[in-house]
């Protein structure tokens, strides 16, 4: 026996089968998540990447350290916050080990040219990019750092040691 879908219909059914597919569903709502990122002698790891890994099939939040270590956690699609689970935390901080020349004289092309000359055979180019977090934090296979997402509002404290 032929069904007969109106518009209405037909727009319902697919709109039903996008939210379905999307994932939509009250359990991965995100609840706000800060927290404190310190090295093993207190003192504030800056301007590092946070991640949030989901040991419970969630999904991953993202946050980056202030200058007090202070981040603030945004899931990656359940909007701002993390869904309540378990997590590994992995933890990244690069910066490029060259420094700008600090005196920038060039009046035309040539000066420019050779300045990008002197500067490759004092440093070598390109510069070379370096992890300032240990590698055992860079990975979620290795990371030790673990935590367990709750309830709303709730404060993490993760501590890094230097040495590992």
């Amino acid at each position: 026996m032929p069904v007969n879908l109106s518009k209405r219909g037909i727009l319902l059914l697919a709109a039903t089968a996008v939210l379905g597919a999307s994932g939509c569903s009250p359990a991965a709502t995100a609840v706000p998540v800060t927290g404190h990122l310190l090295w093993d002698d207190g003192k504030p790891v800056s301007n590092a990447n946070v991640r949030f890994v989901p040991v419970s099939g969630t999904h991953e939040a993202v946050g980056q350290t202030d200058k007090a270590g202070t981040f603030t956690l945004v899931s990656t699609g359940a909007g701002n916050g993390v869904v309540p689970g378990e997590y590994k935390v992995v933890v990244s901080k690069s910066a490029a080990d060259t420094a700008p020349p600090a005196k920038f004289d060039a009046k035309n092309p040539e000066d420019v040219t050779k300045m990008m000359k002197d500067m490759a055979k004092k440093k070598g180019a390109p510069p070379r990019v370096t992890d300032q977090v240990p590698e055992i934090y860079r990975s979620e296979q290795t990371t030790p750092l673990t935590a367990k997402v709750e309830r709303a509002d709730q404060k993490i404290e993760l501590k890094l040691k230097k040495g590992s």
